[in-house]
């Protein structure tokens, strides 16, 4: 998860939002667990084992900003091109929601994303451990194994 832009400015177009809609507005931070791994796609598998996700980031940072706008395009294609490659993943795919963060009086907007961070790191954290951020195809297929074994028996 990342809480930056390409160009290296904070993500906090939401917190503008909330901010405007006022006081006690609430930000629900939510995700769905297991989502990515509903699918395996085997060349964005190849790619990201050798790194090159890595590499073509470091060099859309590094490009001036008329050939970054054409890199994203390349890879905007690419994803497409790509993308019906996916074969399914039959995982068990769960929505976490943590606690509602409400907006302060007189709060900024870095101060509230800031906030809204804190609690959705804290509902990562308590959904997949500190150390489990990354894709697990594996974690999620014995999950849904463990949800199939747990219903009852019909008749």
């Amino acid at each position: 998860l990342s809480w930056e832009s390409y160009n290296g400015r904070p993500k906090i177009g939401f917190a503008h939002v909330a901010v405007s809609m006022g006081r006690g507005f609430p930000v629900v931070p939510a995700f769905n667990m297991n989502a990515e791994e509903m699918r395996v796609n085997p060349v964005y598998e190849a790619w990201t084992l050798l790194r090159l996700d890595v590499a073509y980031g470091a060099l859309l940072r590094a490009a001036p900003r008329p050939l970054r706008s054409i890199l994203w395009q390349v890879a905007f294609l690419a994803w497409i091109v790509v993308c019906p490659l996916s074969l399914p993943v039959p995982v068990k795919v769960t929505g976490r929601i943590a606690p509602a963060v409400h907006v302060r009086e007189g709060e900024t907007a870095e101060e509230l994303a800031r906030r809204v961070r804190v609690s959705f790191e804290a509902l990562l954290d308590a959904s997949l451990g500190e150390r489990c951020r990354h894709r697990s195809y594996w974690r999620g297929l014995t999950q849904h194994w463990d949800h199939l074994a747990a219903r009852p028996k019909a008749g």
